[in-house]
């Protein structure tokens, strides 16, 4: 994709992602953010923008895409995400990450040789004795 197309694209995501934030999930209303918010989103992919132009074209786009995952992950729209991915997880009876019982029929059953077995030296380090078996 080209580096100002994906620029583009990341802009009205970064403003998508802003707009869903603002939606209250529990009652369904919605608020309207400060336009402060979205000036900021406009005047940094304008930047970006005119970055695109330059030689740093591919750098740009690469910044836009992070600070995308950035705001996906730490804006409001994330919040809402984790939420709805919580409720999910205790509706479902996900408790975490279930742990296997340990398993008596696998071992380790790697024998040392040489140096290693007898605690000599090994050729190579200088007299030194091998630590690792």
């Amino acid at each position: 994709m080209n580096p100002s197309q994906t620029i583009e694209v990341t802009m009205w995501g970064a403003i998508l992602l802003k707009a869903i934030g603002a939606v209250d999930p529990e009652t369904g209303n919605a608020y309207m953010p400060a336009p402060a918010g979205f000036v900021a989103i406009v005047v940094t992919w304008t930047i970006l923008g005119f970055a695109s132009g330059t030689r740093f074209a591919r750098g740009a786009a690469a910044m836009s895409v992070v600070m995308v995952l950035a705001t996906l992950v730490l804006g409001g729209a994330g919040a809402k995400l984790t939420n709805l991915l919580n409720t999910l997880a205790s509706q479902y009876g996900s408790s975490g990450p279930s742990t296997l019982p340990p398993s008596s029929t696998t071992t380790n059953s790697t024998v040392p040789t040489g140096a290693a077995a007898t605690g000599g030296t090994v050729p190579g380090l200088g007299g030194r004795r091998r630590l690792v078996g």
